[in-house]
């Protein structure tokens, strides 16, 4: 399998991405600049390499680049595979081309593991064949989260109210200084009775509850987040989410514990 990874906008996601495709077992070659084709050689290094192939099997390309890239021709391209660095199409593509749906490819850090792009390999290889195959995960939109979505707005809506009473963050809290900024302009959002009686909403656990299906049914609750935590990966949300009901008042600790595997989900341009 003859596979092109073009990216000209961030060259280290490129080569990440090429190196995870060719350890998938495919011939692989880098675009990532306009010097031209850089092959990946058995020393583990990119190097322009002369003539690549006219014929792809697949090419995996930053959306972005793909005007890009038209100075220097791909040749023909039986698959095209697109990714992109912002947010990308939330519809269930039915046909080719695909996207990489299941999250932004921002950066190095965000780039598929070899597992998902060995995923995406053997699925090219059976479309190769003819055959219909599933989609793997990677090329599917992400499950939507309402728990999840729910419990990080309640997070947000209580740590507000917390900071608010001029409390401190007795312990580390994603996007801090942002929440430092806000705590230092929440006198002009209301009077101290005002976020009192909003502090005092929000330690019950019956104001957490309520949007997500009442109190009455907690273990429908739990079940649906740990259902949730299958889909995306979030491990451990309804374990956090059940110390939190346990207390008779709802703690800024456990509150925080709970954001913080959130809040990895917001961080999951183009």
């Amino acid at each position: 399998m003859k596979t092109a990874i073009v990216d000209m906008t961030n060259p280290q996601r490129g080569l990440l991405i090429a190196r995870r495709i060719k350890d998938s077992g495919s011939e692989t070659w880098l675009l990532c600049d306009n010097k031209g084709w850089y092959f990946f050689e058995h020393n583990d290094e990119y190097k322009k390499h002369g003539k690549p192939p006219t014929e792809w099997d697949l090419a995996i390309i930053h959306k972005t680049d793909e005007d890009k890239s038209r100075f220097i021709p791909i040749g023909d391209i039986a698959h095209t595979l697109y990714y992109c660095g912002g947010m990308p199409p939330q519809d269930d593509i039915k046909e080719e081309p695909f996207y990489i749906q299941c999250r932004a490819v921002e950066d190095e850090k965000s780039v598929p593991s070899l597992h998902e792009l060995q995923a995406v390999v053997a699925f090219y290889q059976e479309l190769k064949k003819s055959k219909n195959p599933d989609k793997p995960s990677l090329l599917c939109p992400p499950p939507s989260l309402a728990m999840a979505s729910s419990l990080n707005i309640l997070c947000q809506g209580y740590i507000s109210a917390y900071l608010a009473m001029g409390n401190e963050t007795t312990t580390e809290i994603p996007h801090e200084e942002s929440w430092k900024q806000w705590q230092n302009s929440t006198s002009s959002l209301g009077n101290k009775k005002e976020w009192y009686d909003r502090y005092q909403a929000v330690i019950s656990k019956e104001w957490w509850l309520e949007p997500l299906g009442g109190s009455k049914r907690i273990e429908e609750i739990i079940n649906k987040i740990k259902e949730e935590e299958t889909q995306s990966g979030l491990k451990g949300v309804a374990e956090k989410f059940r110390k939190i009901l346990k207390k008779t008042d709802v703690r800024y600790d456990d509150v925080i514990e709970l954001y913080k595997i959130l809040a990895k989900r917001g961080s999951r341009d183009n």
